[in-house]
C-alpha cells in the first residue's frame, strides 16, 4: 500500500509545480513586469529545443539504460554531455526566440518573463505532470486497479512501478517539488543572462549562460549517471544555487536599468 505520508507529499509536490508558476505569473503581472510576447516565446522555447531537439540527441547519444552514453561506458562522459546539452539547447533557444521573434531591445520584465515560460512550461509538464501521474498510479495500487494494466503492461513491469511508489516516502515528493522552485528560479535567472546578449549586442553572454547552465545541471547530471549517490546531497547542492540563482536575480536589474536609450 502506497502511504498516507506519500499521497501528501504527492498533493504537496504538485501544489509547488504548478503553483509557484501561477503565483509568479500573478506576481509579474501586478508589479507591472509581466511581458506576454517573451511568455510565450519561453514557453515554445521549451518545448522545441528541449522536449524535442535535444531529445532527439539523446535518441542518438543515450544508451537505452538512460544513464551511459552510446560510445562509452563512463558516467562522467554522460555527466558532461548531459549538462552541456541542456545548456547548449536551451541558451540557444531563448537566444534564437529573442532575436528572431521578438525583435526588441529587451527590458528586465521581458527576462523575466522569458524565464518564467520556460521554467513555468518545464515545471508544469515535469513537475505536476508527474504527481498527477503519482497520486494515479498509487491510487490504483491501493485500490487493487494495478492487475488491470495487464494487458498494457508486463507483470514484471507492473510489479516494478508497484514497488517504486510504495517505497517512495513524503520527503521524495515533496524534494521534487522544491526542485522544481529551484529550477525556475534558475530559469529565470539564465533567460536574463541571454536577455543582455540581445540587448548589449554581443553573443557572450549566451556563452556565459550555456556555461552557468552547464554548472547548475551538472551536480544532477551526476546523481543521475550514479556518481554521486546521495539524492539529498544532491538537492542540497540544487537548492544553494538556486538561492544564489534568486541573489543574481535582483543583482541583474541595474544591468538593464543602465542600457536604457
Amino acid at each position: 500500500m502506497v502511504s498516507s505520508a506519500s499521497y501528501a507529499g504527492m498533493i504537496v509536490d504538485f501544489i509547488l509545480a504548478f503553483g509557484f508558476p501561477l503565483v509568479l505569473l500573478i506576481l509579474f503581472n501586478k508589479k507591472g513586469v509581466l511581458s506576454w510576447k517573451p511568455l510565450t516565446i519561453g514557453i515554445f522555447v521549451f518545448i522545441i529545443f528541449s522536449q524535442v531537439l535535444e531529445k532527439l540527441l539523446h535518441a542518438l547519444m543515450i544508451a537505452p539504460g538512460g544513464t551511459t552514453l552510446k560510445f562509452t561506458p563512463s558516467p562522467w562522459a554522460f555527466a558532461i554531455y548531459a549538462a552541456l546539452a541542456a545548456g547548449v539547447f536551451e541558451e540557444i533557444g531563448r537566444y534564437i526566440g529573442l532575436k528572431w521573434f521578438f525583435k526588441e531591445k529587451p527590458r528586465y520584465g521581458d527576462g523575466l518573463s522569458l524565464g518564467l515560460g520556460h521554467g513555468g512550461m518545464e515545471a508544469i509538464l515535469i513537475g505536476a505532470f508527474s504527481a498527477v501521474y503519482a497520486m494515479i498510479f498509487a491510487h490504483m495500487i491501493n485500490t487493487g486497479q494495478l492487475p488491470d494494466l495487464h494487458s498494457q503492461i508486463s507483470q514484471a513491469r507492473l510489479e516494478d512501478i508497484k514497488a517504486h511508489f510504495i517505497q517512495q516516502g513524503f520527503g521524495t515528493y515533496v524534494i521534487a517539488g522544491v526542485e522544481r522552485v529551484v529550477a525556475l528560479i534558475i530559469q529565470i535567472f539564465l533567460a536574463l543572462v541571454v536577455s543582455l546578449s540581445i540587448l548589449r549586442g554581443t553573443f557572450k553572454y549566451v556563452l556565459y549562460a550555456i556555461g552557468l547552465h552547464v554548472v547548475f545541471d551538472f551536480v544532477p547530471a551526476l546523481h543521475q549517471a550514479g556518481i554521486v549517490q546521495s539524492l539529498w546531497a544532491t538537492e542540497t547542492v540544487v537548492i544553494l544555487l538556486g538561492i544564489i540563482a534568486a541573489v543574481m536575480i535582483f543583482r541583474l536589474k541595474p544591468a538593464f536599468d543602465s542600457t536604457k536609450s
